[in-house]
């Protein structure tokens, strides 16, 4: 039930920014070309556990190089019963104007084990621009290793 919820929430959300933009927002492309993208994603995240759902979060901050790629550095924790720390160098690619994917190598620290695992770290995120420079959207993510996981969820990002 919750995670009806959470996804209905985020649904909610995400339509409401849409309903919010300004077609008007050309004259920012410029700008976008050599900014820094600072995001904030809450995730509600699969870990592979038939009854195990859990909350995660993910930051990054993205210098972008062009109209249509960028790289940066993210930071994610997943709240298990011992939780993770991620470390996650990424590159972004900006196919169409709203969707950006992240890629990368995602270095994971276990708390309970202090253990490390190298997977691949992906990221699909839609954003709709509802301040000059605030944007927000849904996202979803998995990351694939030795364990597998995939989450969704609400992202919001900021255009320094």
């Amino acid at each position: 039930m919750i995670s009806r919820l959470y996804l209905l929430f985020n649904f909610v959300i995400s339509t409401l920014a849409f309903s919010q933009e300004s077609e008007s927002t050309e004259h920012l492309m410029h700008d976008e070309e050599k900014s820094w993208e600072l995001g904030l994603s809450n995730l509600y995240v699969d870990v592979g556990h038939p009854e195990e759902k859990v909350y995660g979060v993910d930051i990054h901050a993205i210098k972008s190089l062009s109209k249509h790629f960028g790289v940066g550095l993210g930071y994610a924790v997943i709240f298990e019963k011992h939780n993770s720390h991620e470390i996650i160098p990424l590159l972004s690619y900006k196919p169409i104007k709203r969707l950006l994917i992240n890629a990368g190598p995602n270095f994971i620290i276990e708390n309970h084990t202090g253990e490390s695992e190298i997977s691949a770290h992906f990221e699909l995120e839609y954003l709709f621009r509802i301040f000059k420079k605030f944007k927000i959207g849904p996202t979803i993510e998995t990351d694939l290793g030795k364990r597998n996981h995939y989450g969704g969820g609400l992202h919001l990002a900021l255009e320094l």
